[in-house]
């Protein structure tokens, strides 16, 4: 029988790549509670990882509510057709 496969926090290295990610990175797991969060979450967020871990994500980050309008950024069919002038 195969041994189970550790963690990937358990890795060699997955700490150092994970804290070297030049972005905020919160792991949540399968119950919605935070697992783990780089420094750069925690700059962020202004928690600190040890408080953040177990806790469940909408409370760190709340769910936008339902008057939260998403805008796209959208250009006029003219500009998208024109084309740059000949040289």
């Amino acid at each position: 029988m195969k041994p189970p496969e550790p963690d990937r926090r358990d890795r060699p290295g997955f700490n150092d790549v994970f804290a070297a990610l030049p972005v905020a990175v919160v792991v949540v797991d399968p119950d919605d509670r935070i697992a783990h969060a780089n420094a750069l979450a925690e700059q962020l967020l202004n928690l600190s990882e040890r408080l953040m871990i177990g806790q469940p994500i909408a409370a760190i980050l709340p769910p936008p509510t339902s008057h939260v309008s998403t805008t796209i950024a959208a250009l006029p069919s003219s500009i998208l057709r024109s084309r740059p002038p000949a040289v």
